[in-house]
């Protein structure tokens, strides 16, 4: 992990930014929690829940298998999590 000097010990100048986020984000996940985001904006809701990760992982084809072989219908599950939004 790149640290940066401090802004009391360096100009701004000399500082540089790091190329890598701090905690880096696989390109799955970074598109997992994008796919949330977009879920949150079609029910026009100003924040991203569990509810939304989980609509956003029925989109992915890892999860989704996954979950298909636990026995879930990830269509039911988006079904189903609408149906309790809607009751909000």
């Amino acid at each position: 992990m790149t640290t940066r000097p401090s802004a009391a010990t360096s100009s701004p100048a000399t500082q540089t930014e790091p190329t890598d986020p701090p905690l880096g984000m696989a390109p799955e996940t970074k598109r997992t929690l994008e796919l949330a985001r977009s879920e949150a904006q079609l029910l026009n809701h100003n924040y991203v829940g569990t509810e939304h990760l989980v609509l956003a992982l029925t989109q992915s084809w890892d999860p989704v298998d996954q979950l298909s072989q636990l026995g879930a219908d990830p269509e039911s599950m988006r079904e189903h999590i609408y149906h309790l939004l809607a009751g909000r």
